[in-house]
């Protein structure tokens, strides 16, 4: 990956790649400067916009989280994952108030 890096640093789906790995190992620090690199570098990228809001809902971000999620769905509104995400983030805050 870090050849692949080195020869494409500006493509965005190395950097949701490896944000991706990031987000199993639950190094979610990381997870997020990749994902946001994608997300700068395409910022059409909504797939990119929902894997960093599942990282920031994990991280207790929940307000950026949200945001995160609309940014995918406006730029996707039929996004089915973004929108199941945003929905049970939104329901997750009602049960916690």
């Amino acid at each position: 990956m870090k050849t692949a890096l080195e020869d494409h640093p500006n493509e965005p789906l190395l950097w949701y790649e490896i944000g991706r790995i990031h987000t199993e190992q639950k190094q979610f620090a990381e997870a997020v400067m990749e994902f946001t690199r994608a997300t700068k570098l395409d910022p059409e990228f909504a797939e990119a916009y929902n894997q960093l809001g599942i990282v920031l809902a994990e991280s207790g971000q929940l307000t950026e989280a949200e945001a995160t999620f609309r940014s995918a769905l406006r730029i996707d509104p039929y996004d089915a994952n973004a929108s199941r995400n945003l929905q049970a983030l939104n329901a997750f805050r009602r049960k916690v108030k």
